[in-house]
Order: C-alpha cells, then sequence, then structure tokens
C-alpha cells in the first residue's frame, strides 16, 4: 500500500512540475507554486457550523425584511 501512495504522490509532483514548467517557472520558484496549489487546512465540524448557523441567521433577517 505504501508503494501506490508513494508512486501516486510522485505522479502528483511530475504533473506539478509539468504544469510549472509549462507557466510560472520564471515568476515563481516550483515549492511558492506547490504552496499556492495546496489545499488550506481542514475547519473542524464546530467551526463549520457555526458559519452555517451565521449564514441561516443573516438569510433569515434578509428573507424576513430585518436587514
Amino acid at each position: 500500500m505504501a508503494l501506490l501512495q508513494n508512486a501516486a504522490e510522485r505522479e502528483q509532483e511530475l504533473m506539478l512540475f509539468a504544469r510549472w514548467v509549462a507557466g510560472p517557472q520564471y515568476s515563481v520558484s516550483f515549492d511558492e507554486f506547490k504552496a499556492q496549489l495546496s489545499r488550506p487546512p481542514e475547519k473542524p465540524a464546530a467551526a463549520i457550523l457555526e458559519d452555517v448557523g451565521n449564514i441561516m441567521t443573516a438569510w433569515e433577517g434578509q428573507r424576513n425584511g430585518d436587514i
């Protein structure tokens, strides 16, 4: 299993490198390019639910003409 994961990571690295070479190689380093494309850290479920609650509260207020 580790071998497959390592192969997939290597393939992803090669694809990113090809994408970098075709575009922003002169304006940004490869490491910076990879960092720009990396996924932001996931929020905890409690934070997501709080955001949803805030959105729903704002939507209800707007729907009822409070805003």
